[in-house]
């Protein structure tokens, strides 16, 4: 997993904190989401980048079966949520 910020913030310190979990894949476009956003956007803005290796072992609830596929689900989201918890603080 990977994880990084870039930060955007008001003349007093504050900003609105993005945070967005993707795959390899959505990592790709990332520069083209953030410009969208921004734009549509009239606050300052944080992003929390979290990348997960595997969407369907890092992102799913509990373990099951494969739906689409041989690929089953792992049931690795609550480490992935403590993991995201350790990187944001308040």
């Amino acid at each position: 997993m990977h994880t990084f910020f870039d930060n955007y913030y008001h003349s007093d310190g504050s900003a609105a904190l993005i945070v967005f979990i993707c795959g390899n894949e959505e990592a790709e476009i990332l520069g083209k989401i953030k410009i969208r956003v921004e734009q549509a956007c009239s606050v300052r803005l944080s992003w929390l980048v979290y990348s997960v290796n595997d969407w369907n072992r890092d992102l799913s609830p509990w373990p099951a079966a494969p739906v689409f596929g041989k690929e089953a689900f792992g049931g690795f989201a609550k480490n992935t949520l403590n993991s995201l918890g350790e990187k944001i603080s308040y």
